[in-house]
């Protein structure tokens, strides 16, 4: 069996086939030749043969990687059927992260001592460089309300919120990788590298109830015959 790797491909490991080692003409980590003895099979007797590889030389998004294999034997006159070929696309991938958080004095900064919210769900949805096609992916804050999208393709994305009960969304905060802020939401992220910092501040609503409940009353002072009391009515002679 011979495999020449394709420049975009490096040799990791090859296995199968009676335990037969494989070899690769410029080792391993490397692109290359890379090939090995099949012991004898009886007519119609499969053999699987698993090839490791991995991508190198950062081919651009999109690219298609090609990789045919040749197996020829003593005798053998149909060789074409002992070919084969394998392609995958390239989807780069980076890390994108953030965190949702109570904005207590409303500066848009997470500062000391202000909470983050947990469980609440961030989306990402785009369109991945070089393939074009779209992409969806969801990622949950965890307790202290941050949250990560683990190799998301390389595109351009809208990162979205879900907006959290019994709070009220700030403006959000555009990251490294930039965007345009909007409502629970930042529009137009180009996803190149790794990026952080989408950031949705969020300000606690106060309910009727804990309103009443911390808000102390007035007291009135008013005469009841001819003196001076606490709350009450004011009575005539």
């Amino acid at each position: 069996m011979s495999d020449i790797l394709p420049p975009q491909l490096a040799f990791v490991s090859a296995t199968g086939a009676g335990g037969v080692v494989f070899t690769n003409s410029n080792g391993v980590g490397a692109s290359g030749t890379v090939s090995g003895t099949i012991p004898s099979l009886a007519s119609g007797t499969p053999a699987t043969i698993t090839l490791t590889t991995t991508v190198i030389n950062a081919p651009p998004n999109g690219t298609v990687i090609a990789n045919p294999v040749a197996v020829s034997a003593a005798g053998e006159t149909n060789v074409l059927t002992n070919n084969a070929s394998v392609s995958v696309t390239v989807a780069n991938t980076a890390d994108l992260s953030g965190q949702v958080y109570i904005d207590t004095n409303g500066n848009s900064v997470r500062d000391a001592g202000e909470r983050g919210i947990p469980n609440v769900t961030v989306t990402a949805i785009g369109i991945a460089t070089g393939t074009g096609q779209p992409v969806m992916q969801t990622a949950l804050t965890n307790a202290n309300g941050l949250y990560t999208f683990v190799a998301l393709q390389l595109g351009t994305y809208t990162i979205r919120q879900s907006q959290p009960i019994d709070f009220n969304n700030n403006t959000s905060i555009a990251g490294t990788a930039l965007g345009i802020p909007g409502f629970n939401e930042v529009n137009e992220v180009v996803l190149a590298g790794i990026a952080a910092g989408y950031d949705f501040p969020e300000t606690q609503l106060v309910s009727k109830r804990q309103l009443l409940a911390t808000t102390a009353p007035t007291p009135v002072r008013v005469a009841v015959d001819g003196a001076s009391r606490g709350t009450g009515a004011t009575r005539r002679r």
